[in-house]
């Protein structure tokens, strides 16, 4: 259990600070974003992120993007000066995989709840203030249905959107795991670019995107099959040559 602990670690180590860099990047920018709309362009709560031109997922997406960036150069372990310490650890290619998956996708969800935490607080500032009118408190409940953005954030009620969301990170989280590990195979980085913009394009969705849910869902959950099957595949093919 040791040696699993210590592999965690030094994924911590290899990248968390700058992940931590970039989640601060993304909250002190929603903020400047919102003092200029609401104090200097006078913009109230009700079409702060409606619009899309306010610039929030813009900013969610650079960071998503740099947070991609930071995982691909960051997450191979076997080279540098931790790769000594991974072979002396003797962990298999697919032990590191699944650790790598997990460390990914708690960093996926940081992102997420530090961006759903920055939303929800300019809205409950917007409501202190008055600037979201006689209805503020209503509006900051309605501001995740009206919004795409804030609704693919936090789809409400809407099980399917949910449901997309959880299998994309899942997806997206195994395939980073697998560039990692299986680095020195090219098409793995032809891969994980083609998913990167996969989710850049695909997460922003209007209320009620039944076809883009179903979309994401399957093309997502086959992503996730065929990246364990070839992880499960290169231990059983090693074990036979050996």
């Amino acid at each position: 259990m040791k040696k699993y602990i210590s592999v965690f670690s030094l994924m911590a180590k290899n990248s968390l600070s700058r992940i931590l860099g970039l989640l601060l990047l993304l909250v002190a920018a929603d903020g400047a974003l919102a003092w200029y709309w609401v104090c200097v362009q006078g913009y109230g709560m009700d079409n702060l992120f409606r619009s899309g031109n306010a610039g929030f997922g813009f900013v969610l997406a650079v960071v998503f993007a740099l947070m991609a960036a930071v995982q691909m150069r960051r997450g191979d372990l076997y080279s540098g000066p931790q790769g000594y310490t991974m072979r002396r650890l003797a962990i298999s290619e697919k032990g590191v995989a699944v650790l790598q998956s997990l460390y990914n996708l708690l960093c996926w969800l940081l992102l997420w709840g530090v961006q759903v935490l920055s939303v929800f607080v300019i809205c409950k500032v917007c409501c202190r203030y008055g600037v979201g009118g006689a209805w503020a408190n209503q509006q900051l409940f309605l501001q995740f249905y009206i919004s795409p953005l804030l609704h693919s954030l936090l789809p409400m009620e809407e099980t399917l959107s949910w449901v997309a969301n959880v299998v994309m990170i899942a997806g997206l989280s195994v395939a980073s795991a697998c560039w990692a590990v299986l680095r020195r195979e090219k098409e793995e980085r032809a891969k994980l670019l083609v998913v990167y913009w996969a989710v850049l394009l695909l997460f922003r969705r209007e209320l009620g995107s039944f076809i883009w849910n179903v979309v994401i869902i399957a093309g997502f959950s086959i992503l996730l099959v065929m990246d364990c099957y070839k992880l499960f595949r290169r231990k059983k093919e090693g074990a036979n040559n050996a």
